[in-house]
Formats: C-alpha cells, structure tokens, sequence
C-alpha cells in the first residue's frame, strides 16, 4: 500500500461527471500495470480511494454481490 500510494493517487468521492470517473480508473489502472500489481491488490487499492457517496456505493454493490454468491472483483 505504501509504494502505491507514493504515486499520489486521487480519491474518488463519486461526485462527478462520468469523464470524470472514467479517467479516475485510467490513472489507476496507469500506476496497476507499471506496478505489476495482482488483481488482488488492485481491487483493495482501488476500494481504499473511494470516499464519500463512492465508498457508500461499494459497501452496497459489495454486500449485494456477496449474498448472491457472485465473486466481488
């Protein structure tokens, strides 16, 4: 976590445009592959920069996706 956050990824409060977000993930998805970090990583990671309404989201999406079984990736 630490060499990962020494390249000064952006939080994600989910208040903004879809452009927005979607580079969101690109810059991360940048700093993943130059990294080489495995997709477990990358999901805890990415979980770790939400805040606010995102964070809210995913606690949501995440429990739904796990009482119907259904991998949380």
């Amino acid at each position: 976590m630490e060499d990962f956050l020494k390249h000064h990824p952006a939080k994600f409060d989910g208040k903004t445009s879809l452009d927005t977000a979607d580079q969101w993930l690109k810059d991360l998805k940048r700093i993943y592959d130059a990294k080489m970090y495995p997709a477990e990583n990358r999901l805890a990671f990415s979980v770790y920069m939400l805040t606010g309404e995102a964070e809210h989201w995913w606690i949501s999406t995440k429990s739904i996706l796990e009482e119907r079984g259904e991998p949380v990736t």
